[in-house]
């Protein structure tokens, strides 16, 4: 026993060695736990995952309280509605939304560690996107016109055996995120600075596609559904 968990613990910081260069070593256990966590939560999940999410599509409609329902059918204190687990998020993504007629969308993720402007302004008071911003939005641009001259319009799915599933997924003018760095870029000893803040918020809200989330706004993003969906 000991031995495997020696195994198993050597395993996880491993991963330790894909953080150099992104993250500060003293960051590496806020990234390792927590995902160690999660994805011990999804392995606990992963045999009823399909009943619960059969059961919200049942009852959504009903406008009742489901978490008796859904902890019943999880058949743990805690659940997970979302049509997505770890294998599906691996790496940058192309997800089809859940709703009534499904569309497709692309995700770019960097790091939170990726600087949004450059290093000098450009003019007083005015600082460029950085490059790995800039070159961001424009791989995620570009990875969605091509996805809608190689696709289509629309997208049947197949599995791994190449038949149709029955399921479907509209391409018309797709949505696109791109995860990259945090705010905290804009802060430093006396605050916030207010000219850098400006220029990246005006970037960003003048960039229709894709729309830009740092990494501690998606953070949260979640903890508040979190909190009022559990």
């Amino acid at each position: 026993m000991a031995s495997n968990f020696t195994e198993i613990a050597s395993f996880t910081w491993s991963v330790a060695d894909l953080l150099r260069g992104d993250y500060k070593q003293s960051d590496y256990g806020k990234v390792i736990l927590p995902f160690t966590l999660l994805r011990r939560m999804d392995c606990v999940l992963e045999a009823t995952k399909p009943a619960v999410l059969k059961e919200v599509d049942a009852r959504k409609d009903q406008g009742i309280d489901l978490k008796t329902f859904l902890t019943k059918k999880a058949a743990q204190s805690f659940y997970n509605t979302s049509p997505f687990d770890f294998t599906k998020l691996q790496g940058d993504a192309l997800m089809k939304t859940r709703g009534i007629v499904s569309n497709l969308c692309f995700i770019e993720i960097k790091t939170h560690s990726t600087s949004l402007l450059s290093n000098k302004p450009y003019r007083a008071g005015c600082w460029a996107p950085s490059d790995e911003l800039a070159g961001a939005v424009a791989q995620v641009q570009g990875t969605v016109h091509s996805a809608v001259e190689t696709i289509g319009n629309k997208l049947t799915m197949k599995d791994e055996n190449g038949a149709a599933t029955g399921e479907e997924a509209f391409n018309y003018q797709p949505r696109s995120f791109l995860v990259i760095g945090s705010l905290s870029e804009f802060v430093d000893e006396n605050g916030v600075n207010s000219d850098k803040y400006r220029s990246f918020e005006l970037y960003r809200k003048n960039t229709v596609w894709p729309e830009i989330i740092t990494f501690d706004e998606l953070y949260e993003r979640a903890r508040y559904v979190v909190n009022h969906n559990g």
